[in-house]
């Protein structure tokens, strides 16, 4: 039985007040609360890459304020790996890092529609290492204010992209 279709706009919000953050992570199937939208502190771009599936893999990640400037940027080789793992631990380090910097709203565009239907819950995870990598995303996407990822389009993520090429060839 797969899990059931959410309205491909649907963000998947771990928001809560600061005082519940820290307590237990929010359900993946849970609508974003109507409000005002809010400009999202950090802006991060992220990617992974593999030559081969699997081979030598890569992952890129920019992060940026909320005025367009970057606050960090990464390419870093993670060995052998898939592509669809490279792109979860390109999530996990961005994640990792932008707890470095606030605690606050952040989005994440990635160009794998793979990850981001699976983090929202629109797709099952039905491989157990993915599974595992998952639910290291929802304990750090839970200790920010605001969490939401959105796909876009190849074109649109050409620094994470170069960032998880260069990488693979280190």
């Amino acid at each position: 039985m797969s899990a059931p279709k959410s309205p491909p706009n649907l963000e998947l919000d771990f928001s809560r007040p600061a005082s519940t953050r820290a307590k237990k992570p929010a359900s993946r199937s849970r609508r974003p609360a109507e409000s005002p939208r809010q400009s999202p502190d950090l802006v991060i771009h992220i990617d992974g890459a593999s030559r081969g599936n699997p081979g030598p893999a890569g992952i890129g990640v920019v992060i940026k304020n909320e005025s367009g400037s970057a606050l960090w940027e990464s390419g870093q080789s993670i060995g052998t790996a898939t592509n669809n793992v490279a792109e979860y631990q390109a999530l996990i380090t961005a994640l990792k890092s932008a707890l470095a910097l606030t605690s606050g709203r952040v989005l994440v565009y990635s160009d794998s529609e793979l990850l981001v239907r699976q983090v929202r819950g629109e797709y099952r995870i039905k491989n157990p290492g993915l599974r595992q990598l998952f639910r290291e995303v929802e304990i750090l996407a839970s200790q920010f204010q605001s969490f939401k990822i959105s796909h876009i389009p190849r074109e649109e993520n050409r620094e994470a992209d170069r960032l998880a090429s260069q990488a693979t060839l280190l």
